[in-house]
């Protein structure tokens, strides 16, 4: 399960793929200032861009953005220029629909996840799938939607297999600014209840939550039920779901009011119990897993709707090449991504410039004849001077790379300008940082107060 191409067979009807992205990443503030995360660029297009051309490779008809109401027209603009780029890739006939819905943003509190599609609920009329707009490589949405699409459940999660992607087994790296490298998956892996024999999801928990002292519940019936599960802590929980629409009976209760989706995976606790109740109190249920962690409670406290009767939740394990991908959610990854980006370039480079290989130049970018770049990403009105040698780096937008300087294994943000005779390495530099001649960095932030 998980390996199957995305050619070869259709959906069995439409289904709506909805994308989460909530406003600007404090993670990339640095870098980027208060653009949104989906506008951020892996290699010569944004977040956006990918997320898109993905969902097109996978035939989908429709796509719905979920983004704040002060990003919606920034993020608008965004999806005509790739839909553009897009139509002469696949032709007209192949795009889906996309709409940007903007989400009312209030002072006093965030609107969740939760809240977020229950905000768009009359937009969706058949099972959809939910992503997040940092998911960056390929993931084959057929395979884990014609799963999902077997037999009638509340949900499916996808549960990413690291270790079966070839890519995934690379050398140590050193984290950029000096801090020990850690994998984009640190926060994503997952310990898990499983039922093999049914795919059914039992129990779901962070493994730092879990190494924390958190439990991982499981219940009586839980074993009864299930005799023959597996418990599992080397899975990725990347976010993405398949719901039936279902799920707004229960994301509508109290208890997930102002947060994440996510939270809908402590429901799996005291799922299965609807086997054996028939009332129709979901608030009930509700309340209970309001109270789960700080109570200690019985099967018959709780109730819940008829309609769950029908209904389960169950997991995918995306395995293999068609699910090689990553969360572009730390400086780290996005410059993981932009490096790859550059090793998989076809971009054809001038004759005139014989020492640029493996790299992505955007748009009105301007480089020396003498300069050498190698296995970089280099962003749009981007200034490189005489003698620059720029090596496994990431520069953004409108920066200036002045003569004789070096860039190595670095990330400099937008409108940076590198004044000449710099060499910098391991570094990270903040976006609109003028860097003073003569400057010599290693594994460094500029300016180091940005990360104090």
């Amino acid at each position: 399960m998980g390996d199957g191409s995305v050619n070869g067979y259709s959906l069995p009807y439409d289904i709506t793929a909805v994308v989460l992205s909530g406003g600007s990443s404090n993670n990339f503030v640095s870098l980027t200032q208060s653009l949104p995360k989906i506008l951020i660029k892996v290699g010569s297009n944004t977040l956006l861009y990918h997320t898109v051309r993905n969902l097109t490779i996978n035939q989908f008809k429709e796509v719905i953005i979920l983004t704040s109401d002060n990003d919606s027209s920034l993020v608008d603009e965004n999806v005509e220029l790739s839909l553009n780029l897009l139509r002469d890739e696949f032709g007209s006939e192949r795009l889906p629909k996309v709409s940007v819905v903007g989400l009312p943003c209030s002072d006093d509190s965030s609107i969740g996840s939760a809240d977020s599609l229950n905000y768009i609920s009359d937009l969706i009329k058949n099972d959809f799938l939910v992503i997040p707009c940092d998911l960056f490589g390929n993931f084959d949405f057929k395979s884990f939607l014609m799963e999902h699409t077997k037999s009638l459940r509340l949900c499916t999660v996808a549960l990413l297999d690291i270790n079966s992607i070839g890519s995934a087994k690379g050398k140590k790296e050193v984290c950029l600014g000096g801090n020990d490298f850690e994998e984009w998956t640190y926060k994503y892996r997952v310990a898990t209840v499983l039922d093999k024999s049914t795919c059914s999801l039992l129990a779901i928990a962070p493994v730092l939550s879990v190494e924390s002292g958190e439990n991982l519940q499981l219940f009586r019936h839980h074993l009864i039920n299930h005799p023959n599960s597996l418990i599992t802590h080397d899975l990725v929980d990347i976010h993405v779901y398949a719901f039936s629409t279902n799920i707004f009976k229960i994301l509508r209760c109290d208890f997930l009011h102002n947060s994440s989706i996510r939270r809908y995976n402590t429901y799996i606790i005291v799922k299965y119990i609807v086997d054996y109740l028939k009332n129709y109190n979901l608030q009930s249920v509700g309340n209970e897993l309001e109270n789960i962690n700080n109570k200690s409670w019985k099967l018959s406290d709780v109730v819940a709707d008829e309609f769950l009767e029908y209904t389960r939740t169950f997991y995918f394990i995306a395995s293999g090449e068609s699910f090689n991908c990553m969360r572009v959610n730390s400086i780290d990854s996005l410059y993981s991504a932009n490096i790859k980006c550059s090793l998989n370039s076809k971009e054809k480079i001038a004759k005139k410039t014989p020492k640029i290989k493996n790299v992505l130049l955007g748009n009105f970018t301007e480089v020396s004849e003498s300069a050498e770049i190698k296995n970089s990403v280099i962003g749009c009105n981007v200034r490189v001077g005489d003698k620059a040698k720029i090596t496994d780096s990431v520069v953004m937008d409108n920066c200036t790379i002045e003569s004789n300087t070096v860039v190595n294994k670095s990330i400099l943000g937008t409108s940076v300008i590198l004044k000449e005779n710099s060499n910098v390495k391991n570094s990270i530099i903040k976006s609109e940082t003028t860097v003073p001649e003569n400057t010599i960095s290693d594994k460094e932030y500029i300016p180091s107060f940005i990360y104090s």
